[in-house]
């Protein structure tokens, strides 16, 4: 199966710089038209099925690259990862995590732990593996697609989790084998 993973369009809060985790921020309008220009650059794609994340910005970003072409289904398991009292507090380009390797926590208990927040990403591919589809459209957040690609092209105890990043609208095609594979 190919995983088209994308991140939401631009908000308002990135261009602040600001964290967004659970907070509920809308695409502004730079955002759209970065979604209608990636609908536009993968409308060769047959989407068998698109699954999003029910947050405003990633629900209507994928609204807009799906474009009627195939069903939308929201799934919780995509929202981004908990930032805690980070929330909304200017990044200023600096981690905003103290966890970059695995196993360690952040003293905010809202936070969600890099442990947490990947074996989120497992049970959804696990969810995901045998559905019957060629192509799915999967549209989440900066850090929890981070999880995703780790969880299906490896990781260990040296990956630095906070290293790269999807632009807004950005998108990686993954290969996600499934259980007859």
């Amino acid at each position: 199966m190919n995983l088209y993973i994308v991140r939401h369009g631009q908000t308002d809060w990135n261009l602040e710089g600001r964290i967004q985790g659970l907070s509920d921020v809308e695409l502004n309008k730079t955002g759209i038209s970065q979604a209608k220009a990636l609908r536009d650059k993968l409308s060769n794609v047959n989407f068998d099925l698109c699954i999003s994340s029910p947050l405003k910005r990633a629900a209507k970003t994928a609204e807009i690259v799906a474009d009627n072409r195939c069903k939308i289904i929201y799934d919780g398991l995509l929202v981004e990862r908990s930032y805690g009292k980070k929330e909304g507090a200017i990044s200023e380009k600096a981690p905003y995590s103290t966890d970059r390797k695995l196993g360690k926590k952040d003293d905010d208990p809202d936070f969600e732990s890099l442990d947490s927040m990947l074996d989120r990403a497992e049970k959804f591919l696990k969810k995901i593996q045998n559905l019957n589809a060629e192509n799915l459209l999967v549209v989440s957040h900066g850090t929890f697609l981070k999880a995703i690609y780790y969880t299906i092209l490896g990781y260990d105890e040296n990956t630095d989790f906070l290293a790269g990043n999807l632009q807004n609208c950005g998108y990686e095609k993954l290969e996600l084998p499934t259980k007859s594979s």
